[in-house]
């Protein structure tokens, strides 16, 4: 006979309670079904539970597991309204989508087929939006949001600024309130959209009104368990989704260098168990075991992209905005001074001496821990971006020559300060105000600068370095995802060139070493948060999605309604209409800045020597020059 789980509704919360005595066998395949279907255990309860969200999955492994699922009619019901709710939220948000299309149109403006998409499954409730830096994240946040909506947006400080203009620009039907110094931290009133930053993040005691929104922007601030912005962040989160709210979460780098931080981001918008059940089972797929230094990992199983669908959507920039130019990435190799090439061969003897590989080494380094080899690391860091910051100067002196403008990422100063100091240079570091920077990377933007030194900590975020489209990197971070933040500082909506971005390597095996150790993070990287995209070329419809049969027997009305939850792109379905493709016209310049997002006049001026009308309206709704990118100042 099965043994039956009765599943429950108790404070928003699904309980499962089984029916009869389980015995030893059976009770090791019941915690082995919660903790594959993403069951938390409740201590008060002494019974297992899982949010109404992800009911679906864990009735699945409870079956899978041989038991006979049955509900309560509280739990349907709860359930039943749940998805009603959810799909009066999707229509609610087409209207919306159609809303903000209008007023775009209105100014020149238009979203993407892609943007739209991705409002759309922003609207469903909580997510991960981890498509790449550059393609609109936050304008498909604000269209996705109800009207009177109550949102509060987590960012670092750098942009909230942004956020502010942006709400101005594509909701003016909400009031954006901007929270400064700690102790400000408010839930947000109907219609307003509350923004503050991770620094003075605080928790609440008040309980949230109901339907916040909760929106982490850069949120891979996120990936470090036990840092204060992310208990903080997660105590805000738990509040929300116990009162019928929803969390976003933003950022084109959900796996910055190591499988635990995706956990972590996913945790944060109480997605991780959702996606991979309990963190055994997460550690299982990605080959994790305890090691001399915590956990180390392999690479992903085969199936991590397809449970990452439901609760992650990643789209690639060279499929949704195909006439983005190409990215090219090379290594320039150059010579060592001797005193350095002595300083490499001594940190390997000593690395050798202590059993230590060069990736542990710099595990360490990373995360600021004084092991063994801790010291030579840093000074052997230090060392070889200084030796080759002469030949960055060459680089870029020869840049100069051909009148290109710029951009040198470092993770140390003292090279970025060398170049900082030539005449039209600026330097971007951590510790400038919003206010400073903004400021820089307007000049620079605006062509009154030849290039900028930019720390890559600093530089990976908040802003677009699209006038430059040469890179050059002295040195890498040890954190592949930060690297690929800075290298789209210039490889995102608005680029017009194919971008060079240049790599200098010393002419030692270490640092040849370094970057394969960087490479193949990278690949763990693409295999995981790449390899999970859902394809949406531009232009195209975005399709609506198929699932597995899920055999729930507990609400089989609701089957067809859950299994969205469990999605994989397909084709479109027979009948259905593509949406339109964008307008073009004859001659390359007009097509390639059609592409681009900008708008041409009715009436165009006078055109100027390159064929191009004289001045159209940018991605920004800016009057814009074509041939040379300068803002005009003409009315």
């Amino acid at each position: 006979m099965t043994t039956r789980i009765l599943l429950d509704l108790a404070d928003g919360l699904c309980v499962a309670r089984p029916t009869s005595y389980l015995g030893e066998t059976l009770f090791a395949g019941y915690r082995a079904a919660c903790e594959a279907g993403g069951a938390r255990y409740d201590r008060d309860r002494k019974k297992n539970t899982t949010p109404l969200d992800d009911v679906p999955r864990f009735v699945l492994e409870l079956q899978r597991a041989g038991f006979d699922v049955r509900s309560t009619p509280s739990l349907s019901a709860a359930i039943q309204a749940r998805a009603a709710a959810q799909a009066q939220a999707a229509r609610d948000a087409e209207a919306r989508i159609g809303d903000a299309e209008a007023r775009a149109a209105a100014v020149g403006r238009a979203l993407w087929p892609f943007q739209v998409e991705g409002a759309r499954r922003l609207a469903e409730g909580s997510l991960l939006l981890a498509d790449p830096p550059g393609l609109g994240k936050t304008i498909e946040a604000l269209v996705a949001l109800p009207v009177r909506a109550r949102a509060l947006v987590i960012c670092p400080a750098i942009v909230k600024g942004n956020w502010c203009d942006e709400i101005a620009r594509w909701r003016p039907d909400l009031r954006a309130a901007l929270l400064r110094g700690h102790g400000s931290l408010r839930w947000p009133e109907e219609g307003e959209f509350v923004v503050t930053n991770y620094d003075i993040l605080d928790e609440l005691e008040a309980a949230p009104p109901a339907g916040v929104v909760l929106i982490a922007d850069e949120g891979h601030a996120l990936k470090t368990a036990r840092a204060k912005r992310t208990i903080a962040f997660r105590a805000l989160s738990e509040a929300v989704r116990a009162h019928d709210g929803r969390v976003w979460i933003l950022t084109g780098t959900p796996l910055l260098n190591r499988p635990p931080e995706l956990w972590h981001v996913l945790e944060a918008a109480g997605l991780a168990r959702r996606a991979f059940g309990g963190w055994k089972a997460f550690v299982a797929l990605f080959g994790g075991h305890k090691g001399r230094f915590g956990y180390e990992w392999g690479g992903p199983a085969a199936e991590v992209p397809e449970l990452l669908r439901p609760v992650m959507l990643r789209r690639r920039r060279e499929e949704v905005l195909a006439e983005l130019p190409p990215k090219r990435v090379h290594e320039l190799t150059v010579e060592l001074d001797s005193a350095t090439r002595k300083l490499c061969d001594e940190a390997e003897a000593a690395l050798a001496a202590r059993g230590l590989s060069l990736e542990q080494a710099l595990d360490e380094v990373e995360a600021g821990k004084h092991g063994a080899g801790f010291d030579e690391l840093s000074r052997l860091r230090a060392a070889l971006a200084a030796a080759k910051t002469p030949h960055a100067v060459e680089w870029v002196e020869q840049a100069e020559d051909a009148e290109d403008p710029v951009l040198v990422f470092s993770a140390h100063l003292a090279a970025l300060e060398a170049l900082a100091s030539r005449e039209g240079w600026e330097l971007v570091t951590g510790g400038q105000s919003p206010e400073k920077r903004s400021e820089i990377v307007r000049r620079f933007q605006a062509g009154e600068l030849r290039g900028l030194a930019i720390s890559i900590a600093a530089g990976g975020i908040g802003i677009t370095l699209t006038r430059a489209c040469r890179a050059l990197f002295v040195d890498l971070a040890w954190t592949p995802g930060l690297n690929a933040q800075a290298e789209d500082r210039i490889y995102r909506i608005g680029q017009s060139r194919g971008v060079e971005i240049v790599r200098l390597v010393a002419d030692h095996a270490i640092d040849r070493r370094v970057l394969e150790i960087l490479d193949g993070k990278a690949r763990l990287i693409e295999q995981t948060i790449d390899a999970a995209t859902v394809s949406a070329p531009k232009g195209d419809r975005p399709a609506p999605a198929t699932a597995p049969q899920l055999a729930l027997e507990v609400v089989p009305d609701l089957a067809t309604k859950l299994a969205r939850k469990y999605r994989r792109q397909v084709g479109p379905p027979p009948g259905e209409t593509p949406a339109k493709a964008a307008p073009s016209r004859e001659g390359d310049d007009v097509a390639r800045l059609l592409a681009l997002g900008w708008t041409m006049p009715e009436a165009a001026p006078e055109p100027c020597s390159c064929g191009s009308p004289a001045f159209w309206r940018d991605e920004q709704g800016q009057p814009a020059h074509p041939c040379c990118r300068e803002v005009s100042r003409a009315s």
